[in-house]
């Protein structure tokens, strides 16, 4: 009955394993910023990024043609002596070029910025993903 019970216990670590590691390889595949992508033959480029010192952040979408566009993003940062996270959301829409800013709160530091793009051009709609992550979240493993 021991041996089963160990068996279980191995069994259940190896799968927690797998599972985790697939799951930080499909998040790391999402990129900072997006280039190489043509909407009804325009381009769109996408960013994610933090400033030097990541005391801001800042996502935007752009598209070369003649079309709505939209970036959603959220900013997250963290007071590491309470480990309180503060989350930040915002969504801006325009045509040509939407973007969006954040400030971390003096006393966190930050951990990463998410964001959402699209575009709506004639009959088509593209969307994207990106992501930047601090130098914090970065090195949490």
């Amino acid at each position: 009955m021991k041996k089963a019970g160990i068996r279980i216990l191995a069994a259940g670590v190896t799968l927690g394993i797998i599972c985790g590691i697939g799951g930080a390889a499909f998040a790391a595949n999402i990129p900072e910023k997006i280039n190489n992508v043509k909407v009804n033959g325009y381009s769109v480029s996408c960013l994610s990024k933090l400033s030097s010192g990541e005391r801001t952040a800042s996502a935007s979408t752009t598209y070369n043609g003649s079309g709505a566009v939209s970036v959603s993003s959220t900013f997250k940062s963290i007071y590491i002596p309470t480990r309180k996270v503060t989350t930040q959301k915002s969504t801006k829409g325009n045509y040509g070029t939407a973007s969006v800013s954040f400030n971390r709160p003096a006393n966190d530091l930050a951990k990463r910025i998410e964001s959402d793009h699209s575009v709506f051009a004639s009959n088509q709609t593209w969307n994207g993903k990106t992501r930047k992550l601090a130098w914090l979240d970065q090195t949490a493993g």
